[in-house]
């Protein structure tokens, strides 16, 4: 019998330690309890699991997989956009059909678009659903994988729920004078996150100095433009220290490109919001983050 070479041996070992790694820190999760995180309303846990892992990402690339329901293979479907990703662990005598049936059925009942329905010869594919819901198209990729046995003897199946949700970006990039320009001629006004203040209070930070600088050659090379400044808070604290507060954070602004830029007081007008217009979800970090905003506004 001829000999196997020695690094497959060192390969096969390694992938078996990283496998009980892996398992290892799979379990301890799943009896510490939920990560922090969400789960998605739209998107309920299968019963009886755990969020092991979790991720958002403001803006991301995402291969959806999609199947008819004949084809025994999967095509990529790249779709940008609000990504969530959440990880579940479930210990019990389910199998991985179940749990992606589930799912389907759910999703179908509710008027999801299968996209990729469950396939009871390759459970290793994912189930794929689509929905748009006022004008927001989602997307949202559940695929499992069969792990090893608990102490117990009960089954433990790992499900990744991966979520797109399309046309919901923000302008949240600081960009220059030109694109503003081009936002404020398409949309009608630009979302700045860069115009930073210190907390509590409508002092300027000096990193938010050069985007500034931007608006103010925006204004200066438009002459005929105007700009509404319009001020926004999480909600955190009072709401009328909030009000109060995105009211003097638009004035500091405009303050800013009259006495260092020159600006007409007269083209720029302020208004502040509060915490009444969230564009994100204020119960998460990054939906407070997304929040704290000055918008320029242009006034025709």
């Amino acid at each position: 019998m001829k000999p196997k070479n020695f690094s497959s041996y060192l390969f096969a070992a390694a992938l078996a330690v990283l496998g009980l790694f892996q398992m290892g820190w799979w379990d301890k999760q799943y009896a510490l309890g939920d990560v922090k995180g969400e789960d998605l309303a739209f998107v309920p846990r299968y019963p009886g699991s755990v969020r092991v892992d979790y991720k958002y990402e403001e803006y991301a690339a995402f291969d959806m997989l999609t199947r008819c329901a004949t084809c025994p293979y999967t095509e990529n479907k790249s779709v940008e956009g609000k990504h969530y990703f959440i990880q579940y662990e479930v210990h019990g005598s389910m199998s991985q059909l179940q749990v992606l049936r589930n799912y389907e059925n759910a999703f179908k009942a509710k008027g999801w678009k299968i996209q990729a329905p469950a396939n009871p010869q390759n459970t290793e594919q994912p189930v794929t659903v689509e929905k748009t819901d006022s004008g927001v198209d989602t997307w949202v990729m559940i695929i499992t994988q069969k792990s090893l046995d608990d102490a117990e003897g009960k089954g433990v199946i790992i499900y990744d729920v991966n979520v797109i949700e399309i046309g919901k970006m923000e302008q949240v990039i600081e960009i220059d004078e030109s694109g503003m320009k081009k936002a404020l001629d398409t949309a009608g006004k630009v979302v700045l996150h860069g115009i930073n203040f210190d907390t509590g209070k409508s002092t300027i930070k000096d990193d938010s100095k050069p985007l500034l600088e931007e608006v103010g050659k925006l204004l200066t090379n438009n002459p005929g433009l105007k700009l509404s400044i319009e001020g926004h808070t999480d909600n955190v604290g009072n709401k009328d220290a909030n009000q109060k507060l995105s009211e003097q954070r638009a004035a500091s602004v405009k303050d800013f490109l009259v006495k260092n830029n020159k600006i007409d007081a007269a083209r720029l007008s302020t208004k502040g919001f509060g915490d009444t217009k969230p564009i994100a979800d204020n119960a998460t970090a990054d939906g407070k983050t997304q929040n704290r905003r000055v918008e320029l506004v242009k006034i025709k």
